[in-house]
């Protein structure tokens, strides 16, 4: 993780995440840092969405991998995606009441 954090070439952070993921498949560390980084730096949202539900998958009821998923349904530029966490928030409009029961 610290080396991923490190590395400033994007491709190369890439590869790093890659491998530290094949070592420890199971790191919800690696896996949330992982897909925050796919979605923010590279706009990978298919592979970024893969990992943060595989981290749902081996820890359903963690609040950080939740609210981090549900801030990347939110922010996701894939409009079918979108489309399909509404419902999960309460439909449309209810999404920005949800953020603010979180805080």
């Amino acid at each position: 993780e610290q080396k991923a954090r490190a590395e400033l070439d994007p491709i190369k952070r890439d590869a790093i995440y890659q491998k530290g993921i094949e070592a420890c498949p199971r790191s919800h560390e690696l896996l949330c840092n992982y897909a925050r980084f796919l979605h923010l730096i590279r706009k990978d949202y298919d592979r970024a969405e893969a990992l943060y539900l595989k981290d749902l998958e081996l820890e359903p009821k963690h609040a950080l991998y939740t609210t981090n998923y549900a801030f990347f349904l939110r922010a996701c530029l894939k409009k079918e995606t979108q489309e399909n966490c509404l419902p999960i928030l309460g439909g449309e409009g209810h999404e920005e009441k949800w953020m603010n029961d979180l805080t």
